[in-house]
């Protein structure tokens, strides 16, 4: 075969190799670049897991629907009502047990039933206070707000009338005071909104809403018969009955028998000190409830009349009768009659969920 030939023949093949290299340089160029993309999105990823997750409005309905489940207080008693019921099925599955150490067991389950149903009212007491702090520190922060553009608007008249000779240097002084003092209360009041959000954060991420007006209770129907407290006060005087009977036989010691006697006067006095505690304090959140009650309608009793006030303000505004500073006044009385109104419907769900603790119906 002659040179020719032989280049010929051998040409493909060596056509062949380019088109492979070729080959492997686009792959490899491709597998570079899923590379590139796959750390781009790892790194996306890290980022968005290390943002915090946004807040989203939540109405106090949807918040307290399972707010109470987050409160250690709550979990500490669910495992004990779990625990209890775990020992009354263990004596019921017992042939052999006691009919004394069966009632112990369902003395125990009532007991810590109440304690767990007490645990959720007062869990979700604090979730209500928690929610409630936000929406009134957020009203403290637009009032001081109002306030502070006040002292703005009176200290840029004061430096005008200061120039035209009207005020002496220390009532210009005094209005500049006044002002710093607005802008300290501004700060005051966003601090106090950091540590509402704080005190609410371990609820969720979650943004308050405008609180509607809680139902309606009725504070005659609550009582304090059936609270925690008071049941377990009950089962303990029991139980020191229940040693005296055992220290009641021929066998017992005389001193065993006045030893049980005086546990259980101590143990019926206890009982009598806390009927008595949780009478009074059911008496005070009564009290208390009708008074935020009361309130309540006088705030906006208030609110009403301020927000006609504003609306007249702002008409004798616009046909130039009055001055901005006055309209301004205006408006800071409508934020505080809001304010007002915000703190007592706060009030009013507080001092509910204190009579459902003080007592149940």
């Amino acid at each position: 075969m002659s040179n020719m030939s032989r280049f010929m023949v051998q040409a493909p093949s060596r056509v062949s190799g380019a088109d492979d290299q070729g080959r492997g340089a686009r792959e490899t160029r491709g597998q570079r670049w899923l590379d590139r993309q796959a750390v781009v999105v790892l790194l996306l990823s890290a980022f968005l897991i290390g943002l915090p997750s946004p807040a989203f409005a939540q109405p106090i309905a949807a918040f307290l629907q399972n707010a109470y489940t987050r409160d250690t207080a709550y979990q500490d008693a669910e495992r004990a009502l779990a625990a209890a019921q775990d020992e009354l099925r263990r004596q019921q599955g017992d042939p052999e047990a006691a009919q004394l150490s069966l009632t112990r067991a369902q003395e125990g389950v009532a007991v810590n039933q109440a304690k767990l149903a007490q645990a959720r009212e007062e869990s979700e007491s604090r979730a209500v206070e928690a929610y409630a702090g936000v929406l009134v520190a957020q009203a403290d922060v637009a009032l001081a707000g109002e306030r502070k553009e006040l002292t703005a608007l009176q200290l840029q008249a004061a430096e005008l009338r200061f120039r035209a000779g009207a005020i002496s240097n220390a009532d210009l002084a005094r209005v500049r005071d006044q002002d710093a003092q607005a802008a300290s209360a501004v700060r005051s009041a966003q601090r106090a909104l950091d540590q509402a959000q704080a005190r609410l954060r371990p609820y969720g991420n979650i943004t308050p809403q405008a609180l509607p007006e809680p139902p309606a209770l009725e504070p005659t129907r609550f009582a304090v018969t059936n609270h925690a407290r008071a049941l377990e006060a009950a089962q303990q005087a029991r139980e020191a009955e229940r040693a005296l009977a055992l220290a009641a036989g021929p066998d017992s010691p005389p001193l065993d028998r006045a030893a049980r006697e005086r546990d259980l006067a101590r143990a019926r006095a206890a009982l009598s000190d806390v009927q008595r505690t949780l009478s009074d304090t059911l008496e005070a959140a009564r009290r208390r409830y009708q008074s935020a009650q009361e309130n309540l309608r006088l705030s906006r009793e208030s609110q009403t009349r301020v927000t006609a006030e504003l609306a007249a303000a702002q008409r004798r505004f616009q046909a130039g009768a009055i001055a901005q500073v006055t309209l301004k006044q205006s408006q800071i009385a409508k934020q505080e009659a809001d304010r007002a109104v915000q703190a007592a419907l706060a009030e009013l769900w507080n001092a509910g969920y204190g009579l459902r603790v003080a007592g149940n119906q």
